[in-house]
């Protein structure tokens, strides 16, 4: 927080304050989605304008897979920002609903259609 005052030379004054808050440049979250295929991910931050972090819509394939816990997820890491939301959709006319407030890693199981759910993070033998 920076709080500044001024005073002109006909001794009137001014006085304001201003916060910022810092993002760790070298922080990263990451989405993980378990489906069938890569899906599309749609990510922004919320304001206006939002601020798109996937392009534009449909978005972005997703990346891998990675194996987890014997289990395959497609993933997308996301640098500088604390908090986002998300849309998975399969490219076309489908599409889950908005999953929001995301501020850490998160692991998803998608449907490919409309369905989307959180899982438990997995446990990585």
């Amino acid at each position: 927080t920076v709080t500044w005052s001024v005073t002109s030379s006909e001794g009137k004054e001014k006085t304001g304050k201003v916060t910022y808050t810092k993002v760790d440049p070298n922080a990263s979250i990451t989405v993980y989605v378990k489906a069938d295929k890569a899906p599309t991910i749609y990510a922004w931050v919320p304001g206006t304008p939002a601020k798109e972090l996937t392009g534009a819509w449909h978005g972005r394939t997703m990346d891998g897979p990675e194996e987890i816990g014997g289990v395959n997820y497609w993933y997308k890491t996301f640098d500088g920002v604390e908090s986002f939301n998300v849309i998975l959709n399969n490219g076309n006319d489908k599409q889950s609903s908005d999953i929001t407030g995301i501020t850490g890693d998160i692991y998803l199981e998608y449907d490919g259609g409309s369905n989307v759910k959180t899982l438990d993070a997995p446990v990585n033998t």
